[in-house]
């Protein structure tokens, strides 16, 4: 509807025969020739929802949309030391196979007894076997990495001396869904004060067709995450697909970075990135708000910025 009131703006008729001016119209063989007709680059399908990209066309704000091209890394999977069901070197081989640089792997903290999660002595173990595969492999970097629970109380599940020596945290909550917005809120917010909280994991909660969102305000926790320097996950496994990507097009203007992860338990989901791709262009994220378009020292880097910035 909004290319044909511009269009009439124009003295133009658009419908799905042509452009036309008055009974005339000229032959078009692209998309891109429409929008040129209208006088405006071409607007990427992701985009067309009517939500202010014929005046980011027309102003020359058009975000240039992240490509699967663009992605070095992605974090988010799980190995056989928690609840994955392959080992960290095959993780790491099927990465690679993928064309990533990095993975950054995120087993289960200690509190998810139900998804074998780990203690600390195993925490140990597991940075062992990355470091094995560091040595020898050279075509994929492992980032040491957690999903912590957030508990209760808004703390992490472990202390901090364990917390520094992970190169990310991916705070999520997996228990007591049953909380008030506000309790949830706090809960959460709460969370991103730890100054090792890197990345807030599947935002709302939800399972597809199985599990509803959790009570929280979103909207002030991705402020906050924003303020706070947490990057937010797109999570891309086919059960979740969370986050919407009407609050990623929303706050992609805070300054907020987000991040692709695949929530793959077997190397076969680690394809799954392609679905947050989809997500991360209909949000109108550039390459630059992913941190899956950094390379493995520049991800490290911005986690240890924002330790520095609430340390």
């Amino acid at each position: 509807m909004e290319l044909r009131s511009l269009a009439l703006e124009k003295g133009l008729k658009l419908n799905e025969y042509g452009l036309y001016k008055g009974e005339i119209t000229s032959p078009m063989g692209s998309e891109e020739e429409v929008y040129g007709g209208l006088g405006l680059p071409y607007i990427p399908p992701e985009l067309r929802e009517g939500l202010g990209e014929i005046e980011w066309a027309q102003t020359g704000k058009l975000p240039k949309l992240v490509e699967s091209a663009d992605l070095l890394g992605a974090l988010h999977a799980h190995t056989t030391f928690s609840d994955g069901r392959a080992t960290v070197g095959e993780m790491g081989a099927a990465a690679a196979q993928l064309g990533l640089s990095w993975l950054g792997l995120t087993d289960h903290s200690r509190s998810a007894h139900y998804a074998n999660g780990l203690d600390i002595s195993r925490v140990k173990d597991q940075w062992a076997a990355i470091n094995g595969f560091n040595t020898h492999s050279g075509k994929c970097r492992i980032l040491k990495g957690i999903e912590s629970d957030i508990l209760p109380d808004g703390s992490l599940d472990y202390p901090d001396d364990i917390l520094a020596g992970f190169d990310f945290v991916v705070v999520s909550v997996h228990t007591n869904f049953t909380m008030t917005t506000q309790e949830m809120t706090r809960r959460v917010i709460k969370a991103m004060d730890n100054p090792f909280a890197s990345v807030w994991g599947h935002p709302t909660g939800r399972l597809l067709l199985e599990r509803e969102s959790y009570n929280i305000d979103i909207d002030a926790v991705l402020a906050e995450c924003a303020r706070r320097h947490v990057a937010v996950e797109i999570n891309s496994n086919p059960h979740r697909l969370d986050l919407d990507w009407r609050k990623v097009r929303a706050h992609r203007d805070l300054g907020l970075k987000f991040v692709i992860g695949p929530d793959a338990h077997e190397p076969s989901g680690l394809a799954h990135i392609k679905y947050g791709i989809g997500i991360a262009r209909k949000g109108g994220l550039e390459k630059g708000e992913l941190l899956n378009s950094l390379p493995a020292d520049q991800v490290i880097e911005f986690f240890k910025a924002g330790r520095k910035a609430k340390g």
